[in-house]
């Protein structure tokens, strides 16, 4: 199944539910939050810019396919988009 992330510049970005619920932020609104799940809503729109937002998915990608590898590669962040990544990973509850 497929959800709908919507950046705050208001870009969709479909991923797989099971990459979007590794978020405990977005796990709590399409698995538990009523509304969601009566209006079978799987859209959800984030304070997050989008550039930032593409990263949180690679991120999330990149998290679940180097869970089964005994050596993996770096997931690498520019110093310039540190501080922004972490609020947003602090938002998404990462």
């Amino acid at each position: 199944m497929k959800v709908k992330l919507i950046s705050s510049d208001g870009i969709y970005f479909e991923i797989d539910k099971h990459l979007a619920i590794q978020s405990k932020t977005l796990n709590l609104f399409f698995n538990t939050h009523p509304a969601f799940i009566e209006q079978g809503n799987q859209s959800v729109m984030l304070p997050i810019k989008s550039k930032y937002l593409r990263r949180v998915i690679e991120y999330l990608e990149y998290k679940i396919t180097s869970q089964d590898k005994k050596s993996f590669e770096e997931f690498k962040v520019s110093d310039e988009e540190t501080v922004d990544l972490l609020d947003a990973a602090a938002y998404l509850r990462l």
